[in-house]
């Protein structure tokens, strides 16, 4: 990965090296040991050692080590190379200053150029997005110390002081610059603890599930993937029953695959940009999870429940299985069975449902999910390997009841979410059945006959059907395909539990008449939309 040197031309920059000494005063050389003692105690009390540590310098942070480390470096011998607005200081530190590389040679190591452009840069995207620059702590600048931290972290933000009416607050960056550190990773870092600036900005007491992929979200965007937002992402879905709103750093850094699971980054940026305005103007007594979910609902039309079941769709289809599953049903029946996994507010269940190879026709699912608010929906791979993701909407009883026929499918996923801010864990109860060797509907007739039009008149009549929201009529040259939709819209269904229905559709497809061979089939729809595929027939001559 390679980045453009701040230039007048391309990056109008204040550009500072200036002289620190283990992140204090000069006068307080003394100090420094106690510094990174300090540095590394914060670092194994949070399990963040080598990693940003910024969870552990909040504003409420009260610790001696968090004091300390908050206390701002004082520098001297500062280098002005160039303006910019918001202005940018770039402090290294005078070790380090001795062994970066400067390939120009002109006084300014590479790695503090590096970090002004990926500075800018962020601020850039996070601009694009609707968010202001962080807050001014007077004396006009944003300061990002670059210091050599060995392997106790990568960096951290430390937040000093909130400033009213708002819930903001200002603070600096203090960044890994070690040799040891690569470019990438430097950069990654640089712009995801820019990005903690301009969302202290707005609340400086932002949630971690929030805070910590909104900051992620910025980096990669800035910087592009990587191992570490992979690992992020992994974390999180390994853990889809501890909830949106863990308080846990990675697992919460983990929640960016909400945003990567909308259809464009200008998508995602809008949900960014609406939840974190929400949190700005939010109720006191209205719950941060309650607030980004109705500002996302109102700005995309998705809230974080569809958003939630979104991304564990991609990670399914994609063959990531997570480590655990809140339940696995096979064998049938299995009645009043708790999930495996109590889940939390904001918690994602996973329930995988294969064919009982005694009884594969089709499998029916109640599941009790008790308390609270829920969600789910139907996850299907077909035969020929696509997926479906389908809504399932409750019943009276609040309940969810699912039929999946196996005629069309091989494997099924039923995503349950909670969204609520009970803190107590529930276990949703779940019963299921075999379907029985009807299906959702019996076909007493099919054909399909050539009529005067010309086209092709399908009939077809069917003995009852149960749990069938309509019907479509598929057309192809062979038996075995391919097979093409005729018809704009399904079919109704007209029959119902021990009574069935008659159908007629004309296909007046130009070329449909005269084609040898041609075959027609029709495809029963269930309420959740899935496929029940009938037996195919040729054209008969007719009038």
């Amino acid at each position: 990965m390679s980045f453009d040197r701040p230039s007048p031309t391309t990056a109008r920059l204040l550009l500072a090296v200036a002289l620190v000494v283990g992140g204090v005063a000069p006068a307080a050389r003394a100090q420094a040991p106690a510094y990174m003692q300090a540095l590394e105690s914060l670092a194994e009390e949070q399990g963040l050692i080598g990693d940003d540590i910024s969870p552990a310098l909040t504003l409420d942070a009260a610790s001696a080590e968090a004091r300390l480390l908050r206390a701002r470096p004082t520098c001297e011998h500062g280098i002005e190379v160039a303006i910019s607005e918001p202005t940018l200081r770039v402090h290294v530190q005078p070790e380090l200053s001795q062994i970066l590389r400067d390939v120009d040679r002109d006084g300014v190591a590479d790695r503090a150029a590096l970090a002004a452009r990926i500075a800018q840069r962020t601020l850039n995207i996070c601009r694009r997005s609707g968010l202001a620059p962080p807050l001014d702590d007077g004396d006009g600048e944003l300061d990002i110390y670059l210091l050599d931290l060995g392997d106790r972290a990568r960096g951290f933000t430390a937040l000093e002081q909130a400033v009213g009416p708002g819930r903001g607050a200002f603070g600096f960056a203090v960044v890994n610059a070690s040799p040891r550190e690569s470019d990438p990773d430097f950069a990654a870092m640089v712009a995801r603890l820019v990005a903690r600036l301009v969302f202290a900005a707005i609340d400086a007491r932002a949630p971690a599930w929030w805070l910590e992929p909104s900051a992620l979200w910025v980096q990669t965007r800035v910087s592009g993937p990587s191992l570490e937002s992979e690992r992020a992402l992994a974390a999180r879905w390994n853990h889809p029953e501890v909830g949106l709103t863990t308080s846990d750093p990675l697992l919460a850094r983990g929640n960016v695959g909400l945003l990567w699971s909308m259809d464009s980054p200008t998508s995602a940026s809008r949900a960014l940009s609406a939840g974190w305005k929400a949190l700005a103007r939010r109720d006191p007594d209205t719950s941060p999870l309650a607030t980004i979910n109705r500002a996302l609902t109102a700005s995309l039309g998705v809230g974080l429940l569809d958003l939630q079941q979104r991304a564990a769709a991609m990670q399914l289809a994609t063959g990531f299985a997570p480590a655990r599953l809140a339940g696995d049903i096979e064998t049938l029946p299995v009645m009043g069975v708790s999930t495996s996994l109590p889940m939390g507010p904001g918690a994602l269940g996973i329930l995988r449902v294969s064919p009982d190879p005694n009884q594969d026709e089709g499998t029916r699912l109640t599941i009790f999910p008790g308390e609270g608010r829920w969600q789910a929906a139907l996850l299907c791979q077909g035969r020929q390997g696509g997926w479906e993701l389908t809504p399932v909407e409750t019943n009276e009883e609040q309940n969810f009841d699912l039929l999946i026929p196996w005629h069309d499918y091989q494997k099924a996923f039923v995503l349950l979410t909670r969204l609520d801010d009970s803190p107590m864990p529930i276990r949703p109860a779940i019963a299921a059945q075999a379907a029985g060797r009807e299906g959702p509907f019996a076909l007493s007739s099919l054909a399909a006959v050539e009529r005067w039009g010309p086209a092709v008149e399908i009939l077809w009549a069917s003995a009852w059907e149960e749990g069938l929201f309509g019907w479509i009529v598929e057309r192809a040259p062979t038996p075995e395909g391919p097979w093409s939709v005729v018809g704009a819209i399904p079919l109704p269904a007209m029959g119902g539990r021990g009574e069935g229905g008659g159908y007629s559709l004309l296909d007046r497809t130009p070329g449909a008449v005269g084609r040898k061979p041609s075959y027609y089939r029709v495809v029963g729809l269930t309420t959740l939309g899935l496929r029940v595929t009938g037996p195919s027939v040729a054209v008969a001559g007719g009038e």
